[in-house]
């Protein structure tokens, strides 16, 4: 027995035997400050007696246990150990999705004052962030609870430790259990006035993670109050929140509703309230034509039709509609085969579609906000139109909304007098005319006042005086033919 520290014997003093001469018991005791092995030796020196012996050790034990009461990580695994000042007593750990591991009890030699025993936990593997979790130990001597005070808690970057006494016969047990310091965050939805929205859906984001999904009263979120909205389970990060889907009736905003940090100092995050404003879906179209509307078209002549459909709201239209009445034009004119064509804010798209036989027009499409549609198709007047085939077409217009919007109203619906909506075209056809026979009639000269002259007059040259002199002729030759006229008469009665 190695560094014995006292014997006693009721018999003998000898250090390694006693011996008792007459009948009755003897007994011994050995204490060592740090045992590691007991034996025994009976020896007996009288070949006729009979002698009995009976040998006890008071024996101490230690066990450790786990208790995962959540993950920082699901694949975070522990290892849990007993340790003294010769090494390693005994360790587990746990594995998968276990919660919990322990050890057997494992019995230990002790000095006549007992030693301390440490109890350990630290990370199964180097990807354990022990941070991330609360420790709390607790340890029973006897099945007694051990007070606080009476433990001694430590760490390091990568472990855990308690160091609890343990006695000459003592049974020490100590249980480490573990919490996942994860973070939660809440905010509100209203409207401007403050009043809470139900039917929100957001997305929390952060580096590293996939996107975390929440629904107002639905998928991960645990507040039940309609427009109150909290999430927890929340790992460490800097967190974007984003509305990804507004209640009924209401508009998205443009930027994200907030940011926030979760850490070891700020477990919890408020943000917000997020307010939304109440939507206003509008539609305005209009048609023109070239030649414009109102002008004088001639047989055979090509009018090209333009509608422009615009977005003019701040909810998108999912589609707009128009149609186009062309039965006050294909009766006079024919479609000029796929003329249709269609843009969206200058990039093609699907074109309407026409139908001679019914002689409409229609064409649907989804329309962003602030987006416009750009409509066009040509018709060739017909060769023997009259002046009585006037060409008039009406458009008419309409959109769908997200539920919870109210669908617009175009300013071209049935029966609308507004001059954006239809287009006339009158044909210029030229009448056929005779002409009619046309009389000279007789003319009678006007007499003429000679003027007088005011003053000495320069020589006439001829140049003016030659109208006058012509009249004059002409009067003379006139009055001979008459004079001559009447004299023939007069003979001839």
């Amino acid at each position: 027995m190695p560094d014995v520290l006292e014997r006693r014997s009721t018999a003998h003093d000898s250090p390694s035997r006693f011996r008792r001469a007459a009948a009755g018991l003897a007994s011994l005791a050995a204490i060592a400050e740090t045992p590691t092995t007991i034996s025994s030796t009976f020896i007996n020196d009288f070949s006729s007696s009979r002698q009995g012996i009976a040998l006890g050790v008071m024996l101490s034990k230690v066990e450790v246990s786990k208790t995962v009461e959540s993950r920082y990580q699901d694949s975070d695994q522990f290892t849990v150990s007993t340790s003294d000042a010769n090494g390693e007593i005994s360790s587990a750990s746990t594995e998968g999705d276990a919660t919990s591991a322990s050890t057997d009890p494992v019995e230990q030699l002790t000095g006549p004052g007992g030693s301390d025993v440490t109890f350990t936990e630290r990370g199964a593997s180097d990807d354990v962030d022990l941070d991330h979790y609360t420790v709390e130990w607790a340890c029973t001597r006897n099945g007694e609870e051990i007070p606080a005070d009476d433990l001694t808690e430590s760490s390091t970057d990568d472990s855990r430790d308690v160091v609890a006494h343990v006695g000459v016969g003592d049974l020490v047990s100590c249980e480490v259990t573990n919490t996942a310091r994860l973070g939660a965050a809440s905010w509100t939805k209203t409207d401007a006035d403050g009043a809470p929205l139900a039917g929100s859906e957001w997305t929390f984001e952060t580096e590293g993670q996939d996107p975390i999904v929440v629904v107002d009263n639905g998928t991960n979120d645990t507040d039940p109050a309609v427009g109150a909205i909290g999430v927890d389970g929340l790992r460490w990060g800097d967190y974007t929140l984003t509305e990804t889907k507004a209640p009924a009736g209401y508009l998205l905003p443009t930027e994200a509703a907030g940011t926030f940090t979760i850490d070891g100092d700020n477990l919890t995050a408020t943000v917000g309230p997020v307010e939304n404003v109440l939507g206003t879906p509008a539609l305005e179209v209009k048609k023109s034509s070239d030649p414009a509307s109102g002008s004088q078209i001639d047989p055979g002549q090509d009018i090209t039709y333009t509608v422009t459909v615009a977005n003019t709201g701040d909810v998108p239209l999912t589609p707009a509609k128009l149609d186009d009445d062309l039965a006050g034009v294909f009766a006079h004119a024919s479609y000029v085969t796929d003329s249709a064509t269609a843009t969206v804010n200058g990039t093609p798209v699907d074109a309407p579609v026409v139908d001679e036989d019914n002689a409409t027009l229609h064409w649907e499409g989804t329309l962003a906000v602030g987006e416009t549609a750009t409509l066009s198709y040509t018709v060739t007047v017909d060769a023997d139109v009259t002046a009585d085939d006037v060409l008039v077409n009406v458009i008419t217009a309409e959109a769908d909304v997200s539920p919870g919007f109210t669908p617009p109203v175009s300013n071209c619906v049935e029966g609308s007098t507004d001059p954006d909506c239809s287009t006339t075209h009158t044909p210029l056809v030229p009448t056929p005319t005779t002409p009619a026979p046309t009389t000279p009639a007789p003319t009678t000269p006007a007499p003429t006042t000679p003027s007088t002259p005011t003053g000495p007059q320069l020589a006439n040259t001829g140049g003016e005086l030659a109208p006058g002199l012509f009249l004059v002729a002409a009067f003379l030759i006139a009055g001979a033919g008459a004079l001559v006229a009447s004299r023939a008469r007069g003979r001839r009665s």
